[in-house]
């Protein structure tokens, strides 16, 4: 089977992974009862606090109840809550481990579809962008509104122009050939040096996640490069300048962390390799890591080796640890002075009034 077929083979079987078992009919009904408890306990502590004069037993009988109800309000929905967390681990885990079990045949894929979320948002910033444009030049008094929209505008074609690509195809498809995207085509695994799953927790909850995949001389390996990365090459940014493609990964039919687990299963097939890398970390600090796993493996082989390529290993596994210490520690220098100086800066704001009223005197 040549290339050509392996790829039509594999746009015509995708594989599925369920999906996260949402919210059943119990916890529904659990979810409720506590809302009623909520609601009941509240109006027991007003009844309570409005009564306290007049009847001071009622009063303090309907706080207590009231008190009570809310507290046993909380902590069912928190056991609801840790119910539900562990069941979604669950599945994760379940999810992650067939991944990471399965060998891919030639003609299977497994793709993600992005939805219309980022059309949507594109469109969005665009629309906004132009009204504030438009607003700003037909009224003299609104002076920010032309600069607000002079920003915004070009963004959100930017964001229009990445996302309309994607409609109709997958954002992401991992296949034993190499990943592909609608922007950038197919890459194969050769070409491949790291994998990165990025989580971003926001209010609530709510997770986002983004995998990364670090390409060498992205210009060679890509089939087509999309007229954007040209033009973030030019400000030093993007794939073609920095060779890492990012790709959003929605929380939907497939887990993030079982398509991470997927694309790592199928690069170490593809490669042998199995490296830890991280974008946001320095290269030398990955090049570290990946060193100490390549020397952890060599050293747990039991194969019998030669004594001094076991000192050197140990010589070379020191001085990597040694090297890992003292940049883990600039990373945390680094990092206290940022806060040091956003709470210098959050602090001047505070007192800039009284700073300002004392440089007039």
């Amino acid at each position: 089977m040549n290339v050509a077929e392996s790829y039509c083979d594999s746009l015509r079987a995708p594989v599925t992974i369920p999906a996260s078992s949402g919210s059943d009919a119990a916890q529904i009904m659990q979810q409720l009862i506590n809302l009623f408890l909520v609601i009941f306990g509240v109006i027991g502590i007003g009844i309570g606090l409005a009564t306290w004069r007049d009847a001071p037993v009622v009063a303090l009988l309907s706080l207590a109840s009231g008190v009570a109800m809310v507290v046993l309000a909380y902590v069912s929905d928190r056991r609801r809550e840790q119910r539900r967390d562990a069941r979604k681990r669950a599945v994760i885990q379940r999810s992650v481990a067939e991944m990471s079990r399965r060998s891919w045949g030639a003609g299977e894929s497994l793709q993600v579809r992005a939805g219309a979320r980022p059309i949507l948002a594109a469109v969005l910033v665009t629309v906004t962008g132009a009204g504030l444009l438009y607003v700003g030049l037909t009224e003299t008094k609104l002076d920010a509104m032309p600069f607000i929209g002079i920003v915004a505008l070009p963004l959100g074609l930017l964001l229009l122009a990445r996302a309309v690509p994607s409609i109709g195809h997958p954002a992401l498809e991992l296949t034993a050939l190499g990943f592909a995207t609608p922007l950038n085509g197919r890459i194969a695994w050769c070409h491949v040096s790291g994998i990165c799953l990025h989580t971003i927790t926001g209010r609530g909850g709510t997770e986002s996640y983004w995998i990364r995949f670090r390409v060498n001389s992205f210009a060679r390996a890509a089939p087509r490069i999309h007229w954007t990365d040209r033009l973030f090459a030019a400000f030093h940014q993007g794939a073609l300048a920095k060779g890492v493609v990012s790709v959003a990964l929605p929380n939907a039919e497939h887990h993030p962390q079982a398509i991470y687990a997927a694309a790592r299963q199928l690069w170490t097939e593809a490669t042998g390799r199995n490296d830890t890398w991280n974008p946001l970390l320095p290269e030398a600090y990955n090049k570290a890591l990946g060193r100490l796993g390549e020397i952890s493996e060599r050293m747990s082989g039991q194969t019998l080796r030669d004594p001094r390529e076991v000192a050197q290993d140990q010589e070379l596994f020191d001085r990597d640890m040694q090297f890992l210490q003292r940049e883990q520690k600039r990373l945390l220098n680094r990092h206290r002075y940022a806060v040091a100086v956003m709470l210098m800066a959050m602090a001047l704001l505070l007192v800039w009034p009284w700073i300002r009223t004392w440089l007039r005197f």
